[in-house]
């Protein structure tokens, strides 16, 4: 499994209990545009909030991480699509935003799109203006929190992904 720019927390909630190696290109030290990787050689490919920073194309980077992978290997894009614009000294900058129908357009040379969607909703806004973006949402489903935090409005995704089939 190669994990780019530091994905292996969501490459290990996906894999669950499945046993990988996992084989990290993180930046700087590599660019999703140019891996360090021969063709054909992952089962998967995982890249968690990372195309948002590609300096380059987009579409380039989707070819890369296609390339990398074995016959039926399985690619898995995350992204933010409304968030603040986020940027530090060690990552490169905020770029780009991509809607599920976006992501499935870069993956369209895939031979199946196994997954792709958003999920958000207006009120991310609101519990974020009162200061609640990082605070754990509780549990008990009766927590107004916990029935903010559920929400989810196709309209108003807060991230995106797709998993793709080579």
């Amino acid at each position: 499994m190669l994990s780019i720019s530091h994905s292996q927390r969501l490459a290990r909630v996906i894999t669950g209990e499945a046993s990988f190696d996992f084989v990290e290109a993180n930046y700087p030290d590599a660019s999703i545009l140019a891996l360090p990787f021969d063709a054909d050689q992952s089962d998967v490919v995982v890249s968690d909030q990372v195309l948002e920073h590609v300096v380059g194309d987009p579409q380039r980077a989707i070819d890369e991480t296609r390339r990398v992978l074995k016959p039926s290997g399985l690619a898995i894009h995350t992204t933010c699509l409304m968030n603040p614009i986020h940027t530090a000294a060690s990552t490169p900058s905020d770029l780009w935003r991509f809607t599920p129908e976006a992501l499935r357009y870069l993956c369209r040379d895939f031979s199946n799109i196994v997954d792709c969607g958003g999920w958000g909703s207006p009120y991310v806004w609101v519990a974020t203006a009162l200061g609640l973006r990082y605070v754990r949402v509780p549990h008990a489903k009766w927590h107004p929190l916990h029935q903010l935090a559920t929400i989810n409005d196709a309209l108003w995704p807060v991230s995106t992904w797709v998993a793709a089939e080579k």
